[in-house]
């Protein structure tokens, strides 16, 4: 609390850090779970900070700001997940302090996506986006689209806004419909060894290639499922992505593998891992909406190979080739995202379901958790 109540001055440092690293989440997260000011009052303190990142002509944000000159700049144009990512955090942010100004702030750019999708504009792949947004002509720069790296918790956001406001936005569930209709339509594909389905990307066509960060799409489907379809493709996929577990020599899950190989379901492409959580954060989602243990156990198998490859003296550290006998080397880095979410998404999977539970929360892309608005009501499935 003393570091928090002092620590006004690492509001207004002389350097540039992006904005959707930069959300007021973390305080806003310790206010949820404490019920103490302080940490509204920090939120509000860096929220209205950050605020300068709107001044734009899109109204996207910047994708980095100089606190001490107060100013925002677009040295290059971010991609979707930067400036569709910090719409949870303020829209809770004007929940609990009654001011709308920031949740009118960010999700200006969402409001302009529902305006281009009602035009029929040709960048919207019927519920996918371009990958990178020019914040200053307010156009999409790029024929990628994907829901894995770079794009990833920007869709996520569609579907945990809609929760977090009881369900009350319906223009943010048809955006989120629409996304899993794309997902189906042109990311969705099956291996052609083993008929698993996997999710890739596509630019004038698919790139056969699955990276870890897409892992999390079979827990957001099973959060919104609505149909016995959706809870099979979610469980579909979960399996996939358990397999680039179960497959490997350390019984841990590489960065990007690719579908095209021949004579088996996949090759890794890119062996190393940085103690990501998305497989972890499916199977905590899985199991809560499921209640099959056999996620626990998937758990318990990773946690294992973690502890026995990844663990130092000092910490833990993410490996250079997981396929390679003890992992290859350690590269010596722990990933601020291990704790916030591998580990803890590790001890949710085992926690009692009233720890977090999720009809009453949504977790943030950072798994920083934000209570709902109200509980569902009768007729809600959850």
């Amino acid at each position: 609390q003393n570091e928090v109540r002092n620590g006004t001055d690492a509001f207004s440092v002389r350097m540039g850090f992006t904005c959707f690293m930069k959300s007021p989440s973390q305080p806003t997260d310790l206010l949820n779970l404490t019920n103490d000011t302080l940490y509204l009052s920090k939120a509000k303190e860096l929220a209205d900070l950050l605020l300068i990142a709107f001044n734009t002509p899109s109204g996207a944000a910047n994708p980095r700001i100089n606190m001490h000159k107060k100013e925002g700049s677009s040295p290059y144009n971010p991609c979707l997940a930067e400036v569709g990512s910090i719409q949870l955090e303020f829209s809770y942010l004007s929940i609990v302090t009654g001011d709308n100004k920031y949740a009118l702030a960010a999700n200006r750019f969402l409001e302009t996506l529902w305006d281009l999708r009602q035009s029929n504009q040709n960048v919207y792949l019927k519920g996918l986006w371009p990958l990178f947004y020019d914040v200053v002509r307010g156009e999409f720069d790029s024929d990628i689209y994907s829901i894995g790296g770079q794009g990833d918790s920007f869709y996520e956001y569609l579907l945990k806004l809609w929760l977090l406001d009881g369900k009350k936005s319906a223009w943010l569930r048809d955006l989120y419909d629409d996304t899993i209709i794309g997902l189906k339509t042109y990311l969705i594909e099956k291996s052609a060894f083993r008929g698993n389905l996997y999710i890739t990307s596509y630019q004038k066509g698919i790139t056969y290639n699955m990276d870890h960060l897409s892992c999390f799409v079979p827990g957001m489907i099973a959060l919104g499922a609505q149909s016995n379809s959706d809870m099979r493709l979610a469980k579909r996929l979960m399996h996939t992505c358990r397999s680039l577990y179960s497959t490997s020599v350390t019984g841990i899950g590489a960065e990007i593998v690719s579908f095209s190989a021949y004579g088996k379901d996949f090759r890794i492409t890119d062996p190393k891992y940085q103690l990501r959580p998305e497989v972890l954060e499916s199977l905590f989602v899985l199991y809560r909406q499921t209640k099959n243990p056999m996620y626990q156990d998937w758990a318990w198998e990773i946690f294992l190979a973690i502890e026995k490859y990844c663990k130092t003296p000092y910490g833990y550290s993410g490996l250079t080739d997981v396929d390679a006998p003890s992992g290859g080397f350690k590269d010596n880095q722990m990933q601020s995202f291990f704790l916030a979410e591998t580990v803890k998404y590790l001890y949710l999977i085992f926690s009692e379901e009233e720890l977090l539970p999720l009809d009453k929360y949504v977790l943030s892309t950072e798994a920083h958790p934000f209570r709902r608005i109200r509980p569902p009501q009768q007729n809600d499935f959850m």
